[in-house]
């Protein structure tokens, strides 16, 4: 596998990242005692999604990462409103 290879897997990686933690920093949303985890996790989706949107070479990799990215901004977004950092 060449050089190529290695960048759609670590853009793919990236985007499948953020769809993940931003999924899960949304969830946290509806807990307001979970606000420290739920920002640090919604900040973390925004830039890995923010990465993987500029990096993205494939619409199903920016459809992934765009995900990702808005719901780690809306737990982002929650966890500030409910408290932010202890």
């Amino acid at each position: 596998m060449g050089r190529g290879g290695f960048r759609r897997d670590r853009i793919w990686l990236a985007a499948m990242a953020a769809a993940g933690i931003g999924g899960v920093s949304a969830v946290l949303a509806f807990w307001r005692s979970a606000h420290a985890v739920e920002t640090v996790l919604g900040g973390l989706a925004l830039i890995l999604g923010a990465y993987a949107q500029m990096q993205a070479s494939h619409i199903n990799q920016r459809w992934l990462s765009i995900c990702g990215a808005i719901a780690g901004g809306f737990g982002l977004a929650m966890g500030i409103a409910y408290g932010g950092f202890p």
